[in-house]
């Protein structure tokens, strides 16, 4: 049977220990039941491995050592929630494997629980194609190019080197030590990018926006929120509609394109300035 050609779905191998707990939720007592679930397949041919998580937070850590890829499921619900509603699974397909975590992100009720949070332990140079409903997100050790579609939640990419591409609608991102051009579409929430190499081009409705010691071109479009660019080695252009500008220490042109409110700074710049701004 030719492997390659054939879709196989791994089943999950369930809890490695089972422990309960105790909570009061509005005057009652319900058992809250902590399991574990595990699944994998082998890498082999695989070079694209696509994510689906509704709910629950994800955390991708690639290895040098990984010859699978292996899912870990940390889960905690009450009694009232089925065992059977947390399910987990891979798909492969020739060059490309899928996992899915099925837990619905909709409510069970009041005082009811139902988390599971996923690791995967992947191959470092591994692509992958992430699409998240809700929880926090943690990608690290990848070579391969990674592009992020999160709806809610925090978001943290480090120790990464290849293509970066995130569309976010909320949560505070940080990016650190990439080395590859990244992309992001953002709504709201807090960005931080630190000890990064590569072409940034940021495109942001609402949250404050901190770049340092940088080395690449930036490109930033910003409705509403301070900004800090500073330690760059690279132009620097910003478009910004309201907050605080501040831009120091480039090794490279500034280029203002707009900027209708707020104080704008810019300080040590080693190439050329182009002010267009109001102030």
């Amino acid at each position: 049977m030719n492997r390659r050609r054939k879709s196989r779905i791994k089943t999950i191998s369930y809890a490695l220990a089972t422990a309960a707990l105790m909570t009061i939720a509005s005057g009652c007592t319900d058992k809250i039941i902590e399991e574990q679930q595990t699944a994998q397949i082998e890498a082999g041919v695989i070079k694209k491995l696509r994510v689906s998580n509704p709910s629950g937070d994800l955390t991708i850590v690639g290895s040098d050592q990984a010859d699978k890829i292996e899912a870990v499921a940390k889960i905690k619900r009450t009694e009232n929630v089925p065992s059977e509603e947390f399910k987990m699974a891979f798909t492969e397909r020739g060059e490309e494997a899928e996992f899915v975590n099925s837990l619905s992100s909709s409510s069970f009720g009041i005082n009811v629980l139902h988390q599971m949070d996923i690791t995967l332990t992947v191959p470092r140079n591994m692509e992958l194609d992430i699409v998240d409903e809700s929880g926090n997100i943690t990608v690290s050790g990848i070579t391969g190019p990674v592009v992020i579609n999160d709806q809610s939640g925090d978001m943290e990419l480090k120790d990464i080197e290849g293509e970066v591409q995130v569309t976010d609608e909320s949560g505070e991102i940080k990016f650190e030590k990439v080395k590859g051009n990244i992309t992001l579409i953002d709504d709201s929430g807090n960005i931080e990018l630190a000890n990064n190499q590569g072409n940034v081009n940021i495109e942001d409705s609402s949250g404050e926006i901190d770049i340092s010691n940088h080395s690449g071109m930036i490109v930033v479009v910003d409705d509403s929120g301070n900004v800090k660019i500073d330690q760059v080695k690279g132009n620097v252009t910003v478009e910004d509609e309201s907050g605080d500008l501040r831009i120091e220490q480039i090794e490279g042109d500034v280029r203002i394109e707009s900027d209708s409110s707020g104080n704008v700074t810019i300080e040590r710049v080693s190439g050329t300035v182009h002010n267009n701004s109001k102030k």
